[in-house]
């Protein structure tokens, strides 16, 4: 480890040297993007029903709000049982990783990367392969 890493970089590699393990079983989905998923689906409701306790806005606004905040909990919901049938390490981690604060719902992730058409980690993974190949 290079010393002059910051706690919170040290923290990321040890929980990024977690998530790879995870996906070495060969039953496994993509470790990183479920991690990701969780954050993005967790940030997204917790935003909506933010939104929905201030009320800045008029009746028919708030229960559309109302209405994504149901499906965005919903959807993180259905994600979370899905993922704990598949990789139940996976989400304990997770929620683990939550209960201490330790998750960047600001980190940079492969959604980001695809919306400034930067080099994705499928696209990055298939090129690696192709390079094998030679």
């Amino acid at each position: 480890l290079d010393p002059s890493w910051t706690l919170k970089e040290r923290e990321t590699l040890g929980t990024n040297a977690q998530i790879i393990e995870l996906s070495k079983n060969q039953f496994a989905c993509n470790s990183f993007e479920a991690f990701e998923e969780l954050t993005r689906l967790h940030m997204r409701a917790e935003n909506l029903h933010e939104h929905e306790k201030r009320g800045e806005a008029n009746r028919d606004r708030l229960a559309t709000v109302r209405r994504k905040a149901s499906a965005a909990s919903s959807a993180e919901s259905a994600f979370r049982k899905c993922v704990s049938s598949m990789m139940p390490e996976l989400l304990n981690l997770w929620d683990e990783k939550f209960k201490l604060g330790q998750i960047d719902f600001k980190a940079w992730n492969d959604a980001k990367e695809k919306a400034v058409d930067g080099i994705s980690l499928q696209t990055l993974e298939e090129t690696a392969k192709s390079m094998d190949n030679f």
